[in-house]
């Protein structure tokens, strides 16, 4: 698999393109935002980089304040498909989505130049530290994480003081070894020469049939990297629109604040802000994000980057099946994954207007108004009955339409 991949490459090494020409990629920034059209679309800013420097972390009354969609991370591959004078139009394969209007896969962003490196201007020695892209046309993941380490928890790189996201894949340099508390890696353009354990996860060779996941393992794992990133003493990850990375974690305590923003229209946007809002880009996940960013690290196939793709594309419980722990609750614009059918227990995210703003776990009665159990659960889904989300003070909103999907099916 990382054969074929090599072959591609240096064949894309090889050919001289023009820059209208579709051309291979690789993200070279630890975060990159992405968006669905170019920046000067939505007026935000006359100056491109500053408009997307100054994202923030998600919108109040309209999406145009704050028009992020996706992000890319460290390693990631992708086809340039066109380009403007600051940025360039890509396609990825890593994910996809669709829309209310059209029920097909959509695959394209735009973001900065500056966020990618053609692998036309690498050389051969600096593209094997490329791994094999995972890809929804050829669901590969398996085979893709051959040899691959892939980031559980945030690492930073001392020298140069970049931090990397949970999700990002490196190539390991050798074999495993059992008794040693780091893995080396190798990695183009970064001084990360080793990685530790605690940090990773570990992908097998093709011949590593003692270390073969089962799909209920990999749904266990999925499951337990979810509590861990939900349960953290001191701290959370925050709520960032069209966030997909997890790189920094904010205090319990930090409060969030709503403030304007005029554009360059003249009108004025409300955003959601806080004072521990630093780096550029933000890290952090909306719930799409968070659940395939944590799914595609336990090696799961699961590829949709919003909620309505999710519900279209997995199989909804059957009138004689159960939910089990990986299974995910659907509602307009949210999900929930189970976490634990014996505590009735989910992880999930709300938006700041909740009071929550965060990665969290709950039980499903401080979710859902009046619903105590998963038995109740399903039957109040076949009986085809509403839902009360609730917030953190206790206000209801109701829920005309949910659905259960099995994490299963994405096999």
């Amino acid at each position: 698999m990382i054969s074929t991949f090599l072959t591609i490459l240096a064949l894309c090494f090889a050919s001289q393109t023009h820059s209208y020409e579709p051309i291979q990629a690789v993200c070279s920034v630890p975060v990159a935002d992405l968006l669905v059209l170019p920046m000067a679309d939505y007026q935000l800013n006359k100056n491109t980089r500053q408009a997307y420097e100054q994202l923030p972390l998600s919108w109040v009354h309209s999406k145009k304040i704050c028009p992020r969609d996706h992000q890319l991370l460290f390693n990631e591959v992708v086809t340039i498909i066109n380009e403007n004078e600051e940025e360039y139009c890509i396609e990825l394969s890593q994910s996809f989505y669709e829309t209310p209007l059209e029920h097909f896969a959509h695959y394209r962003y735009w973001t900065l130049k500056s966020n990618m490196v053609k692998l036309t201007d690498l050389d051969l020695n600096t593209l094997i530290s490329i791994p094999e892209p995972i890809s929804v046309h050829k669901n590969n993941i398996s085979q893709a994480n051959y040899n691959i380490i892939t980031l559980k928890f945030p690492y930073q790189d001392s020298t140069t003081e970049k931090t990397y996201s949970a999700g990002t894949r490196f190539v390991m340099r050798g074999k495993k070894d059992e008794t040693t508390v780091d893995i080396p890696v190798v990695a183009y353009g970064s001084n990360i020469t080793k990685l530790p354990k605690s940090h990773c996860v570990c992908g097998g060779d093709e011949t590593d049939y003692e270390h073969y996941t089962s799909e209920a393992e990999k749904i266990h794992n999925f499951v337990e990297l979810l509590q861990q990133w939900a349960t953290m003493p001191q701290h959370h990850i925050p709520v960032v629109w069209g966030g997909c990375s997890f790189t920094h974690v904010y205090s319990n305590d930090i409060t969030f604040s709503q403030m304007p923003r005029t554009i360059e229209t003249g009108e004025t946007f409300q955003h959601w802000a806080s004072s521990e809002q630093t780096q550029s880009p933000l890290g952090g996940f909306d719930v799409s994000g968070l659940i395939l960013r944590a799914a595609q690290i336990c090696d799961i196939p699961y590829y949709y980057r919003n909620t309505l793709t999710a519900m279209r594309n997995m199989q909804k419980l059957g009138k004689n099946e159960t939910l089990s722990e990986g299974d995910l609750i659907w509602i307009p614009g949210g999900l929930a994954v189970v976490t634990s059918l014996e505590k009735n227990s989910v992880v999930t995210l709300l938006g700041y207007w909740s009071g929550y703003g965060r990665v969290f776990q709950t039980t499903l009665n401080k979710l859902f108004n009046g619903v105590d159990t998963f038995d109740q659960l399903i039957d109040m889904y076949h009986r085809q009955e509403s839902l009360q989300l609730l917030s953190l003070d206790g206000t209801a909103t109701n829920v005309d339409e949910f659905k259960l999907l099995k994490i299963s099916s994405v096999f």
